[in-house]
C-alpha cells in the first residue's frame, strides 16, 4: 500500500499475520500500521495498492488494480494511540500462558496529561470475545502515571488467559486521559491496529509402520519404525527429541537396540506445524532372541510453539 503526495511516500507492507491467500470471491487484506511521519503533506493524497505473488506456482505482479481513494491527511489528535504490538503473533485457543499487548501513546498536546481510564477488548469471529483475562497496567512503561508534553510511552496489558472465538483478532483500545485541569482527552483504536491470530489447540495421532513385518531372530541389519504423527489442531508443536517419551518400544524388548532420531524427516527438523502430517525414523540394528508375535508400542513427547503447553 502507498501513500502519496507531492513526492512524498509512505509505504505499507501486507499484515503477514492477517489473509495472505486470496481465495475466490471477496477477500480483505490488511496491510501493517505505518506512522505518517511530521512533514508528510497535510490534504487529500493518492492511494495506491500494487500485490505480488503466485498463483499456481506462477509469479505474478499488479500494479494499482484497484479504483482506491484518496486519503485526507489530517494533523495528529491531541491524544493518539500510535501503535499496538502483541507480544505473540499466533496464540492458541484458551491458553493460559502470559502474553502483552502495548499499545503506544503519544501526548501531542503542550499539557501534562495523567492517566483517567483505558480498557482494551478482542474482537474475533465476529464478536468480542468475552473469555479473555486482561490485566490492566496502572502505569506507563516508565512508571509514571503522567505523560510529558509531545511525548510518547507506552502501556502494557497482560493477556492472563486467552479466550475461545479463532482465526484473525483485533485489539479495540480505548484510552482517556486528563490536564491540570480535568479536561479529559480520549483515544481509542477500532480494531485497525495490532492484529493476531488465535488457532485451535495441537491435537496429535500416531501411527507405527514397520519396515518389515517379518524378522529373523538375532538379525543385526537394520530395519526401521516409522512414526508418523499427525497434528490435526492449528497450532505447531516442537518435538522434544531427548526426553524419554519420544520412543518406540517392543512388548519383548530384550536384546533389541533402537536408535531414535535426532531430527523429524524434511523440514522443518523440529516443528510439527499445525494441520500436516510428518514421520521420526526409528532404526532398530539389533533384534532379539524371542520368537513369534512381538507388539511395537510409541509415545511422542512435544511442546506447543504458542502456550509452551507440553504434550505426550
Amino acid at each position: 500500500f502507498r501513500l502519496q503526495k507531492e513526492g512524498n511516500t509512505l509505504t505499507a507492507q501486507l499484515d503477514a499475520n492477517r489473509v495472505r491467500a486470496v481465495a475466490s470471491g471477496d477477500t480483505t487484506l490488511t496491510f501493517r500500521v505505518v506512522q505518517i511521519s511530521s512533514n508528510f503533506p497535510r490534504g487529500k493524497a493518492s492511494a495506491l495498492v500494487d500485490i505480488a505473488g503466485t498463483h499456481n506456482g506462477t509469479a505474478f505482479t499488479l500494479k494499482n488494480p484497484f479504483d482506491v481513494d484518496s486519503v485526507s491527511v489530517t494533523e495528529s489528535a491531541e491524544l493518539e494511540i500510535v501503535n499496538i504490538k502483541p507480544s505473540q503473533a499466533m496464540v492458541t485457543r484458551g491458553m493460559t500462558k502470559l502474553w502483552r499487548i502495548k499499545l503506544e501513546v503519544r501526548n501531542n498536546t503542550g499539557s501534562f496529561l495523567r492517566l483517567d481510564s483505558l480498557s482494551l477488548r478482542i474482537f474475533a469471529d465476529g464478536k468480542f470475545d468475552t473469555g479473555y483475562d486482561i490485566e490492566k497496567p496502572t502505569a506507563f512503561a516508565s512508571g509514571f502515571v503522567e505523560l510529558d508534553p509531545n511525548a510518547t510511552d507506552s502501556l502494557e496489558f497482560k493477556i492472563k488467559k486467552t479466550g475461545t472465538s479463532t482465526g484473525a483478532a483485533s485489539v479495540f483500545a480505548y484510552l482517556s486521559m486528563k490536564d491540570v485541569q480535568d479536561n479529559e482527552f480520549v483515544a481509542q483504536s477500532l480494531g485497525t491496529q495490532g492484529g493476531f491470530v488465535v488457532q485451535t489447540p495441537a491435537a496429535l495421532s500416531l501411527a507405527l509402520l514397520p519396515s518389515q513385518a517379518r524378522i529373523t531372530q538375532g538379525q543385526t541389519a537394520d530395519w526401521l519404525v516409522v512414526m508418523r504423527v499427525t497434528n490435526s489442531g492449528q497450532s505447531d508443536v516442537i518435538v522434544q527429541f531427548t526426553n524419554p517419551a519420544t520412543a518406540v518400544t517392543l512388548e519383548k524388548n530384550v536384546g533389541y537396540n533402537i536408535d531414535k532420531p535426532q531430527t523429524l524427516e524434511g523440514s522443518p527438523a523440529g516443528t510439527i506445524k499445525g494441520l500436516t502430517t510428518r514421520d521420526l525414523v526409528f532404526t532398530v540394528d539389533t533384534s532379539g532372541a524371542a520368537l513369534g508375535k512381538n507388539k511395537i508400542g510409541g509415545s511422542l513427547a512435544v511442546k506447543e510453539s504458542n502456550s509452551n503447553r507440553a504434550i505426550t
